[in-house]
């Protein structure tokens, strides 16, 4: 499929003054998005818990968990995020991208609007 990166706000859910916007790798093998610590610290948001993790590289560990808004292509939604190291790089997860009702186009390397299934 190839990889490619989007424009992505990341708002803090309790204030959304507080945002960044930045380009997240679009990563379907990632449940959860993540983004690098010092960048979700900076915007106030907190970890509230934390979970395991398998790595890209098959490592396993644990990581922080925090709540943050993400926008793209003109959606928001709530979703969870994993405080990353600060050499990883952004990561829209695919749970960020089923909130945003967004999917991946692979053959022309973006992101499409798709219905949500309810039932």
């Amino acid at each position: 499929m190839g990889t490619f990166s989007v424009k992505v706000a990341i708002l803090n859910p309790s204030d959304p003054a507080l945002s960044t916007t930045v380009d997240c790798l679009v990563d379907t093998g990632a449940a959860y998005s993540q983004a690098p610590r010092s960048l979700l610290v900076s915007l106030g948001i907190a970890p509230f818990d934390r979970r395991p993790v398998i790595f890209a590289d098959g490592r396993r560990g644990t990581c922080d968990v925090g709540r943050a808004e993400f926008v793209a292509n003109g959606r928001q939604t709530p979703a969870l995020v994993i405080f990353g190291e600060e050499s990883a790089p952004p990561l829209l997860g695919a749970m960020t991208l089923e909130g945003l009702g967004l999917w991946v186009d692979p053959a022309n390397r973006h992101l499409i609007p798709v219905e949500v299934p309810l039932a």
